[in-house]
């Protein structure tokens, strides 16, 4: 599970550009106290402004259900892209999004 003090420890760069993010893009939904008690806070709540936020890093972000057939059983699983990252098999979408959100830190770390 992905929680903000791991990110700001994990990616300072990357995380600080979120945070710069948040406070120029969000300034109408979000107040400085909001930004300043996200440390240990869990991001499952914010999917939605990681996605945007990845996208205006030009980290494209894609999440989607992946079929599996062999010889025996289907079954469908969670996989995501994330620019030359690729990875399956996530039992929920959950999972995925947050694999693929430590996977774009990790890569805008790397640019910055």
């Amino acid at each position: 599970m992905l929680n903000h003090k791991t990110l700001s420890e994990m990616y300072t760069k990357a995380y600080k550009v979120f945070l710069q993010w948040l406070q120029e893009k969000k300034k109408h939904d979000f107040n400085i106290d909001y930004i300043n008690n996200l440390n240990g806070s869990y991001l499952k709540y914010h999917m939605r402004d990681l996605y945007d936020f990845f996208d205006d890093q030009d980290i494209h972000i894609e999440v989607y259900k992946t079929h599996y057939l062999d010889d025996e059983s289907a079954s469908m699983k969670w996989s995501f892209d994330c620019g030359s990252v690729m990875s399956r098999g996530y039992d929920t979408r959950l999972f995925a999004e947050w694999a693929a959100f430590k996977t774009g830190f990790k890569e805008l770390e790397k640019k910055l």
